[in-house]
């Protein structure tokens, strides 16, 4: 299923603006170049490094961003790595 959407993204008739978040991470960083390459205007997110920087939290600044960049395509592949710090995070918030 996913070989077929990328196969759809690379033969649209006008290259895609998508926003890729981790960009700097495992699968970001893969995904960029590759995007790129057929001709796709990429969007990199990433919380610290090169690229776009705004908060992911849902809320107005998200919003904001989104809005301002206008993607057709997003691909959340930003992750946590700090799974204690997630954990912690995760009790105070509930």
């Amino acid at each position: 299923l996913e070989r077929r959407r990328l196969s759809a993204m690379s033969a649209a008739p006008r290259p895609l603006r998508i926003l890729v978040t981790g960009a700097t991470g495992l699968l970001g960083h893969a995904l960029c170049p590759a995007l790129a390459a057929r001709g796709h205007v990429v969007l990199p997110h990433s919380r610290s490094g090169p690229g776009l920087a705004f908060p992911l939290q849902p809320g107005p600044d998200l919003e904001r961003a989104v809005l301002a960049l206008r993607p057709d395509w997003i691909i959340h592949a930003a992750a946590v790595t700090d799974l204690d710090a997630a954990h912690r995070v995760d009790a105070h918030e509930r």
